[in-house]
């Protein structure tokens, strides 16, 4: 077992961490789950109702989830606000697209049809997917986090007619860090083997939370200085990077089973 005895940090949001444990503990590590990010709902204002009511009303033509918490929010608040029926009705009649097998079958498994799941799990490959067809004459709809990268809507921008970006979910620090900063005093004392990222929002927070209680430079060095750090994708390694954090371990696929795939053939090679 290529992790026996290394203390594996999960930094996912708490509700998101069985299947990495799981797959952490039958390689031998021992899994530690610190969210680094807690998901929340919206606020239902006019913001949110407002996109979901034109889509409602079939004034879309595609919808993107790009995980499944963008999926299960919307379904959510379109529930809260009376419009489930109306709502899987348009949807019915929609291009969906999504990142991730296990975003398309999520979907799936409520009744509708997926279209497109880019073979590149990242912002980059949904954009390739999409520009591949021509919608000029099409509106889009996103429903996202508060807080999303902008770099899918910098790919697509001009392709479409209209592109509806809005929030229906939160991803934000945890309302009691103290754990997250007890990982950081862990780190800087070397007892932390490797850590975990599956998201750009879980490293900002950390560094957030590290800067608040002034040891950023301290994390940076011992990061950098014994841990191995793992990024599920491009984008994550990049922000990663950002901080001038060195990322040992990304796979081509960004799934949660090939970043462990990845991580394994790290640990094997580096034990060689």
């Amino acid at each position: 077992m290529t992790l026996k005895g290394k203390r594996v940090v999960i930094t996912r949001p708490k509700q998101q961490t069985d299947r990495l444990s799981e797959m952490i503990t039958q390689l031998g590590g021992i899994p530690h789950n610190i969210p680094t990010v807690e998901i929340d709902s919206v606020p239902i204002n006019d913001k949110v109702m407002e996109p979901i009511h034109r889509i409602a009303a079939g004034q879309a033509d595609i919808i993107i989830f790009m995980s499944q918490n963008a999926f299960l929010s919307f379904i959510s608040i379109s529930e809260k606000i009376g419009l489930k029926k109306e709502i899987k009705n348009a949807i019915s009649k929609m291009q969906v697209f999504s990142i991730g097998s296990k975003t398309r079958s999520l979907i799936i498994s409520k009744g509708i049809n997926v279209e497109g799941v880019p073979k590149d799990y990242s912002s980059q490959g949904l954009a390739d997917a999409l520009l591949k067809h021509d919608q000029h004459d099409k509106i889009i709809a996103i429903p996202r986090t508060t807080n999303p990268t902008d770099y899918l809507i910098k790919q697509i921008k001009g392709d479409y007619s209209e592109i509806i970006q809005f929030p229906v979910y939160e991803t934000k620090l945890p309302k009691d860090t103290t754990d997250v900063l007890q990982l950081i005093y862990d780190i800087t004392k070397s007892r932390v083997d490797i850590i975990t990222f599956t998201s750009s929002v879980a490293v900002q927070n950390l560094f957030k939370i590290a800067e608040k209680n002034r040891i950023t430079e301290k994390l940076k060095k011992s990061l950098n200085d014994g841990v191995v750090v793992v990024s599920i994708g491009s984008v994550t390694k990049k922000t990663l990077e950002n901080f001038e954090i060195d990322v040992q371990v990304t796979p081509s696929k960004y799934t949660l089973e090939e970043m462990m795939k990845s991580l394994n053939r790290f640990i094997e090679n580096d034990n060689e």
